[in-house]
């Protein structure tokens, strides 16, 4: 199996997300199928390789998504670092990643663009997401969702079937706790009852079988990310344009 990258950090504390619920997010369509388009370029420019640098890179193909612009994620990464307090361990959390890009920014990654964080290309406001329904909803409404979850060893390896990839479900076995990894969610589906991830583990077609170099779009099952939102999930989503 390769040696992927996992590098989220559970919280510590769960005060953002108590003081920042995504309350706006908690209705809307009674069926939910959208897939938010990300560049196929940025499959490959987001690629952590087998860093601990998942919570950079999916927050800015989050950025990407909305924005449209390539965004330097190991300067992302970088910044969290010295600002989470444990600078000797690998990995990040979430919630430091969004507080760089309220605070300062991010920074592009263009010729002739400048080499400082663009305030332009942050956030104003982010919420977390709690439910199932808050994830859909805020997808169907044109808002790319990161989440940060535990990630089990039958993860690693999704099945192949009807023409897509898929994580296990919530009630399958999915073996022991490898670490936490953090993702982008850019399609909802009610019709397969799933989302589906880019992931940041390198660019892929559908000729990918696991094992090898690259990673497949794959379909998380709600029932999975409901499990994983039960343990110690997070799922953060940006607001500004509500």
């Amino acid at each position: 199996m390769p040696d992927w990258g996992l590098g989220r950090r559970a919280p510590q504390n769960w005060q953002h997300v108590e003081k920042y619920p995504a309350l706006r997010m908690a209705t809307g369509p009674a069926v939910c199928e959208r897939t938010l388009p990300l560049s196929s370029r940025w499959r490959s420019v987001y690629d952590q390789h087998d860093t601990p640098r998942c919570v950079a890179y999916s927050v800015s193909q989050e950025r990407s998504l909305s924005e449209r612009f390539t965004f330097d994620a190991d300067w992302l990464y970088a910044e969290c670092k010295q600002r989470d307090g444990i600078p000797n361990l690998d990995g990040t959390y979430v919630s430091i990643a969004y507080d760089v890009l309220r605070e300062v920014g991010h920074r592009q990654v263009r010729i002739g663009a400048s080499r400082e964080p663009d305030p332009r290309f942050g956030v104003e406001r982010f919420e977390w997401a709690r439910t199932i329904d808050e994830i859909r909803h805020a997808i169907e409404a044109g808002f790319g969702v990161v989440t940060g979850t535990n990630w089990y060893r039958k993860m690693f390896t999704p099945e192949y079937r009807n023409g897509m990839y898929w994580l296990p479900s919530g009630t399958a076995d999915i073996g022991y706790l490898d670490g936490g990894h953090a993702y982008l969610l850019n399609r909802v589906s009610d019709r397969y009852e799933a989302f589906a991830t880019p992931n940041t583990w390198g660019r892929a077609d559908r000729r990918w079988n696991p094992g090898e170099e690259g990673w497949p779009v794959t379909m998380v099952p709600y029932s999975l990310m409901e499990r994983l939102l039960r343990e110690d999930g997070e799922a953060v989503l940006v607001v500004d344009r509500v």
